[in-house]
């Protein structure tokens, strides 16, 4: 039996989701920075100086893959991994000024690619878009997976 592909929700949001990681790579390459670092450099300036496992929840991540992302943005010096003052053994994540630099340089950047991408696309798509994505990250729909999954486990 033969499915076309393209009815795949995972395979078309993956397809989707590499379309529009390229285009931002793009569009960033001379801030010296991927997307993908800069969405949690984002992340980390909107939280403030958050601990690892915050900013993984946040970003719905995992927080071993987020660790050796930021491992490596640590290496390069664009954040900095602080002691947390209330809890000892926690750590928390900074913008390093080399990072702050790199991150201002980006941001620019990413304006204009999100201007000129909601362009391409339309301002009602993205708006549409945007609603759909929400759904998708948002705890509810989590809970629901959540719930599908447990069901189709039951014994019958």
């Amino acid at each position: 039996m033969r499915i076309n592909p393209d009815i795949c929700n995972n395979g078309l949001l993956r397809k989707a989701t590499r379309r529009v990681t390229q285009f931002y790579d793009v569009r960033i390459a001379s801030s010296g920075l991927k997307s993908t670092q800069l969405v949690i450099l984002m992340h980390i300036d909107f939280l403030g100086e958050p601990t690892p496992k915050t900013l993984a929840a946040r970003m719905s991540m995992d927080l071993s893959a987020l660790g050796h992302s930021l491992k490596l943005l640590e290496r390069d010096g664009l954040i900095e991994m602080l002691a947390d003052l209330e809890d000892g053994r926690a750590r928390r994540v900074r913008l390093a000024g080399k990072g702050m630099e790199r991150f201002a340089q980006a941001m620019a950047l990413w304006h204009s690619a999100q201007i000129d991408l909601e362009k391409a696309a339309g301002k009602q798509n993205i708006d549409q878009l945007h609603a759909l994505l929400g759904v998708l990250v948002s705890d509810d729909f989590e809970r629901a997976l959540r719930e599908i999954e447990t069901d189709a486990a039951a014994p019958r």
